[in-house]
Protein backbone atom coordinates (compact mmCIF):
# COMPACT_ATOMS: atom_id res chain seq x y z
CA UNK A 1 0.00 0.00 0.00
CA UNK A 2 2.71 2.14 1.05
CA UNK A 3 4.66 2.04 -2.15
CA UNK A 4 1.14 2.00 -4.22
CA UNK A 5 0.72 5.35 -2.81
CA UNK A 6 4.27 6.63 -2.80
CA UNK A 7 3.83 5.96 -6.53
CA UNK A 8 0.07 8.21 -7.02
CA UNK A 9 2.49 10.98 -5.26
CA UNK A 10 5.28 10.43 -7.62
CA UNK A 11 2.78 10.56 -10.45
CA UNK A 12 1.31 13.93 -8.94
CA UNK A 13 4.70 15.39 -8.48
CA UNK A 14 5.69 15.01 -11.90
CA UNK A 15 2.17 16.32 -13.58
CA UNK A 16 2.89 19.24 -11.54
CA UNK A 17 6.09 19.82 -12.02
CA UNK A 18 5.38 19.33 -15.63
CA UNK A 19 2.46 21.68 -16.11
CA UNK A 20 4.88 24.44 -14.01
CA UNK A 21 7.85 23.69 -16.95
CA UNK A 22 4.97 24.57 -19.84
CA UNK A 23 3.88 27.50 -18.31
CA UNK A 24 7.33 28.46 -17.72
CA UNK A 25 8.49 27.88 -20.93
CA UNK A 26 5.09 29.68 -22.81
CA UNK A 27 6.00 32.53 -20.39
CA UNK A 28 9.77 32.79 -22.36
CA UNK A 29 7.95 32.30 -25.63
CA UNK A 30 5.88 35.32 -24.69
CA UNK A 31 8.46 38.02 -23.46
CA UNK A 32 9.82 37.50 -27.57
CA UNK A 33 8.76 38.04 -30.76
CA UNK A 34 9.91 38.31 -33.94
CA UNK A 35 8.17 41.08 -35.82
CA UNK A 36 8.54 41.96 -39.83
CA UNK A 37 8.38 45.49 -41.49
CA UNK A 38 4.85 46.61 -42.50
CA UNK A 39 5.46 48.08 -45.71
CA UNK A 40 2.49 49.53 -46.39
CA UNK A 41 2.27 51.36 -42.92
CA UNK A 42 6.35 52.47 -42.75
CA UNK A 43 8.12 55.88 -43.92
CA UNK A 44 11.93 56.13 -43.74
CA UNK A 45 12.54 59.32 -45.84
CA UNK A 46 16.33 61.00 -46.38
CA UNK A 47 16.34 64.89 -46.54
CA UNK A 48 19.13 66.23 -48.36
CA UNK A 49 20.17 70.19 -48.39
CA UNK A 50 22.12 72.46 -50.40
CA UNK A 51 25.03 74.31 -49.70
CA UNK A 52 27.73 76.31 -51.31
CA UNK A 53 28.23 80.10 -52.07
CA UNK A 54 25.44 79.87 -54.42
CA UNK A 55 23.02 77.58 -52.18
CA UNK A 56 20.05 79.85 -52.06
CA UNK A 57 19.63 78.90 -55.99
CA UNK A 58 19.94 75.60 -54.96
CA UNK A 59 17.11 73.37 -53.60
CA UNK A 60 16.68 70.91 -50.51
CA UNK A 61 15.32 67.50 -51.84
CA UNK A 62 13.03 64.97 -50.04
CA UNK A 63 14.02 61.19 -50.68
CA UNK A 64 11.54 58.45 -49.78
CA UNK A 65 12.77 54.58 -49.04
CA UNK A 66 9.69 52.66 -50.66
CA UNK A 67 10.89 48.79 -50.94
CA UNK A 68 12.24 48.29 -46.90
CA UNK A 69 11.97 44.61 -45.76
CA UNK A 70 13.82 43.20 -42.68
CA UNK A 71 12.75 41.75 -38.84
CA UNK A 72 13.34 42.70 -35.60
CA UNK A 73 13.63 39.92 -32.71
CA UNK A 74 12.46 42.15 -29.90
CA UNK A 75 13.07 40.09 -26.38
CA UNK A 76 10.64 42.77 -23.90
CA UNK A 77 11.96 41.33 -20.75
CA UNK A 78 15.81 42.30 -21.67
CA UNK A 79 15.38 44.50 -24.51
CA UNK A 80 19.31 44.93 -24.98
CA UNK A 81 19.38 40.74 -25.94
CA UNK A 82 16.94 42.16 -29.12
CA UNK A 83 18.31 42.42 -33.08
CA UNK A 84 17.24 44.19 -36.09
CA UNK A 85 18.48 43.58 -39.66
CA UNK A 86 16.90 45.57 -42.51
CA UNK A 87 17.41 45.97 -46.39
CA UNK A 88 16.58 48.52 -48.39
CA UNK A 89 16.58 48.57 -52.39
CA UNK A 90 18.52 50.80 -53.70
CA UNK A 91 16.65 51.37 -56.63
CA UNK A 92 13.60 51.64 -54.26
CA UNK A 93 14.88 55.02 -52.72
CA UNK A 94 12.42 57.85 -54.65
CA UNK A 95 13.03 61.82 -55.29
CA UNK A 96 9.63 62.87 -53.61
CA UNK A 97 10.19 66.99 -53.93
CA UNK A 98 7.25 68.05 -53.23
CA UNK A 99 8.44 71.32 -55.27
CA UNK A 100 10.49 71.76 -58.72
CA UNK A 101 8.91 68.84 -59.52
CA UNK A 102 10.04 69.48 -62.93
CA UNK A 103 13.85 68.87 -61.83
CA UNK A 104 12.98 65.20 -60.46
CA UNK A 105 13.97 63.03 -63.02
CA UNK A 106 16.99 64.27 -63.59
CA UNK A 107 17.85 64.22 -59.62
CA UNK A 108 16.38 60.83 -59.77
CA UNK A 109 19.15 59.90 -62.44
CA UNK A 110 21.66 61.33 -60.93
CA UNK A 111 21.11 59.34 -57.57
CA UNK A 112 20.94 56.39 -59.65
CA UNK A 113 23.72 56.36 -61.59
CA UNK A 114 26.54 57.92 -59.95
CA UNK A 115 25.26 58.37 -56.44
CA UNK A 116 23.82 54.99 -55.48
CA UNK A 117 25.11 52.98 -58.48
CA UNK A 118 22.32 50.92 -58.35
CA UNK A 119 22.92 48.85 -61.09
CA UNK A 120 26.47 47.72 -59.06
CA UNK A 121 24.89 47.98 -55.28
CA UNK A 122 21.37 47.04 -55.16
CA UNK A 123 20.86 46.82 -51.60
CA UNK A 124 21.24 48.52 -48.59
CA UNK A 125 21.93 47.08 -45.48
CA UNK A 126 22.02 47.72 -41.86
CA UNK A 127 22.26 44.70 -39.14
CA UNK A 128 22.58 45.48 -35.77
CA UNK A 129 25.42 43.88 -33.26
CA UNK A 130 23.84 46.09 -29.88
CA UNK A 131 21.28 47.29 -28.35
CA UNK A 132 21.88 49.65 -25.61
CA UNK A 133 18.64 50.76 -23.31
CA UNK A 134 18.21 54.61 -22.59
CA UNK A 135 15.14 54.18 -21.25
CA UNK A 136 12.03 51.91 -20.92
CA UNK A 137 11.31 52.90 -24.46
CA UNK A 138 14.38 54.42 -25.47
CA UNK A 139 16.95 52.05 -27.17
CA UNK A 140 20.34 52.88 -28.85
CA UNK A 141 20.34 50.35 -31.65
CA UNK A 142 24.60 50.03 -32.65
CA UNK A 143 25.49 48.02 -35.51
CA UNK A 144 26.63 47.67 -39.05
CA UNK A 145 25.78 50.01 -41.79
CA UNK A 146 26.54 49.35 -45.87
CA UNK A 147 25.61 51.64 -48.54
CA UNK A 148 27.32 51.50 -51.97
CA UNK A 149 29.86 48.42 -50.65
CA UNK A 150 31.00 49.93 -47.87
CA UNK A 151 30.56 48.63 -43.97
CA UNK A 152 30.53 51.52 -41.20
CA UNK A 153 29.86 51.43 -38.09
CA UNK A 154 26.33 53.39 -36.43
CA UNK A 155 25.08 54.06 -33.73
CA UNK A 156 20.67 54.96 -34.42
CA UNK A 157 18.52 56.42 -31.39
CA UNK A 158 15.03 54.96 -31.82
CA UNK A 159 11.98 54.78 -29.96
CA UNK A 160 10.06 51.65 -29.32
CA UNK A 161 6.40 51.63 -29.10
CA UNK A 162 3.72 48.39 -28.67
CA UNK A 163 0.51 49.51 -30.63
CA UNK A 164 -3.00 48.70 -29.54
CA UNK A 165 -3.49 46.28 -31.75
CA UNK A 166 -0.42 44.08 -31.64
CA UNK A 167 2.00 45.80 -33.94
CA UNK A 168 5.03 47.61 -32.92
CA UNK A 169 6.14 51.49 -33.25
CA UNK A 170 10.07 51.82 -34.29
CA UNK A 171 10.93 55.85 -34.91
CA UNK A 172 14.11 58.18 -34.70
CA UNK A 173 16.15 60.41 -36.75
CA UNK A 174 19.76 59.24 -37.73
CA UNK A 175 22.27 61.80 -39.60
CA UNK A 176 25.24 60.70 -41.93
CA UNK A 177 27.80 61.35 -44.26
CA UNK A 178 27.89 60.65 -47.59
CA UNK A 179 31.91 61.02 -47.60
CA UNK A 180 31.91 57.99 -44.89
CA UNK A 181 30.69 55.30 -47.72
CA UNK A 182 32.59 56.75 -50.35
CA UNK A 183 29.75 59.05 -52.04
CA UNK A 184 31.20 62.58 -53.18
CA UNK A 185 28.01 65.04 -53.19
CA UNK A 186 26.95 66.22 -56.16
CA UNK A 187 28.48 69.89 -57.07
CA UNK A 188 27.37 71.77 -60.18
CA UNK A 189 28.44 75.37 -61.33
CA UNK A 190 31.91 74.14 -60.15
CA UNK A 191 30.98 73.72 -56.68
CA UNK A 192 29.14 76.83 -56.24
CA UNK A 193 25.84 74.84 -55.58
CA UNK A 194 26.69 71.71 -54.02
CA UNK A 195 24.74 69.10 -51.73
CA UNK A 196 25.33 68.63 -48.35
CA UNK A 197 27.59 66.03 -47.01
CA UNK A 198 25.08 65.45 -43.92
CA UNK A 199 21.75 63.72 -44.80
CA UNK A 200 18.98 63.44 -42.19
CA UNK A 201 17.34 59.95 -42.20
CA UNK A 202 13.62 59.94 -40.46
CA UNK A 203 12.03 57.15 -39.96
CA UNK A 204 8.28 55.79 -38.56
CA UNK A 205 8.21 51.90 -39.02
CA UNK A 206 5.87 49.51 -38.10
CA UNK A 207 6.68 46.17 -37.60
CA UNK A 208 3.91 43.28 -37.35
Amino acid sequence: MRLEASMKIAKIMAVFASVILSTTIIGAQGETQQLCVDESASRFTIQVGSAGFLKMFGHDHQIEARQIRGCALIDWSRLEQSSVDLAFASSGLQVADKEHKEDIPEVQKEMETNVLRVGQFPEIRFKSERVQVRKASDLIIEGALTIRGRTEKAAVPVNLRRLADGRVNVSGSYNLRQSDFGIEPVRVGGGLVRVKDEVRCDFNLVLR
